[in-house]
């Protein structure tokens, strides 16, 4: 590729986990990537303390993190600060996340202030070339071909994220649709009029209010019983409550 002042010396992915479902972070991760040649440009990772927030065993249990583990770690302010200090070596940088919107929303929550730029979305730019049956992460990185180590940490996340803006800024975006893209979406749609019907899920939809973004753009199957004693409709209402959408 040649130089193109159009593009960013460096496409940066970064990615936080959180502890709770409000979004408190307990992990940061910024990785830069040469935008000409794809070699690394700089890491900023670690672990945070997110001081007296509580700590949520679903939320948790996906990347195991927990409160034993970010003892004596910087809060996210001190780390903020370490990846701008990096960024400052470049005139021009490009920053995403995959759903941006979560990212820099906990971000700008656990800083108290809004972002020095714009953090932009990987599913967003993915759309415009593609049609894809799920933009999850490790779909997005199968159909475009390139690599992800699925950790659920924030430094794999954030390496996938910065992989693949590259990978569609340089022209690599002309993705073939895998085979089962064009019919899925018509069966996902065939089976939620199914399921809305039966497990009357408009109406937990229409009356509870989204508090935070944990499940943001998941639909979940909710199968057998719950250990700690939820019943089916107030799980959906938890589902919905955290950007969900229940199925049955």
């Amino acid at each position: 590729m040649g130089k193109n002042e159009e593009l960013p010396e460096v496409i940066v992915g970064i990615d936080v986990e959180t502890c709770n479902p409000q979004g408190a972070i307990c992990e940061f991760e910024a990785v830069a990537i040469d935008t000409e040649t794809g070699t690394s440009a700089f890491a900023v990772t670690s672990l945070i303390d997110p001081g007296s927030a509580d700590w949520h065993p679903i939320t948790t249990g996906i990347h195991g993190i927990r409160r034993a583990h970010v003892v004596g770690k910087p809060r996210i302010a001190i780390v903020w600060e370490r990846f701008l200090a990096e960024m400052g070596q470049f005139d021009r940088a490009r920053v995403f996340a995959h759903n941006a919107s979560a990212d820099s929303g906990w971000l700008t929550r656990g800083l108290g202030r809004p972002l020095e730029f714009q953090v932009e979305c990987t599913i967003a730019l993915t759309k415009r070339t593609t049609a894809l049956p799920s933009y999850k992460l490790p779909d997005v990185r199968h159909a475009l071909g390139v690599p992800f180590n699925e950790t659920h940490r924030a430094e794999a996340d954030a390496l996938a994220a910065a992989r693949i803006a590259r990978h569609l800024l340089i022209g690599g975006g002309a993705i073939r649709p895998r085979a089962s893209s064009k019919a899925a979406p018509r069966t996902a749609a065939r089976q939620w009029t199914s399921n809305d019907a039966r497990g009357k899920n408009h109406e937990i939809i229409a009356s509870t209010k989204q508090t935070g973004t944990a499940m943001a753009g998941l639909r979940v199957c909710i199968t057998g019983q719950f250990a700690c004693g939820w019943a089916r409709k107030e799980a959906k209402a938890k589902i919905v409550s955290q950007g969900g959408t229940p199925l049955d």
